[in-house]
């Protein structure tokens, strides 16, 4: 991110009274950003949305896991005419007899 740019995105949440700035002790040129007790709200509901999210994607992935090991399971195996479970002699895997 340029330098302009998050003058901006700082500029523009401070208008709207997320942060406060203020010039650092140190060096005339650095400003300090804090948080005001209204981004500290913000912050704290984003927070909150992200869980619910994150619980709703967990769960999401979770039923999608057990509907694809649940398919996987109920097909079952035949052989066909060149499958080495059947000792088919033709397939290349099959074991040979003596």
């Amino acid at each position: 991110m340029t330098q302009q740019s998050m003058s901006s995105v700082l500029t523009n949440m401070e208008n709207k009274g997320l942060i406060r700035r203020d010039t650092s002790p140190v060096h005339a040129k650095v400003q300090i950003a804090t948080l005001t007790e209204d981004g500290q709200a913000l912050l704290g509901h984003a927070y909150q949305e992200v869980i619910i999210l994150e619980r709703a994607h967990r769960r999401v992935h979770a039923l999608r896991a057990r509907r694809t090991l649940r398919s996987s399971g109920t097909r079952h195996h035949r052989p066909g005419p060149a499958d080495p479970a059947r000792g088919d002699p033709a397939h290349p895997l099959s074991p040979r007899r003596p």
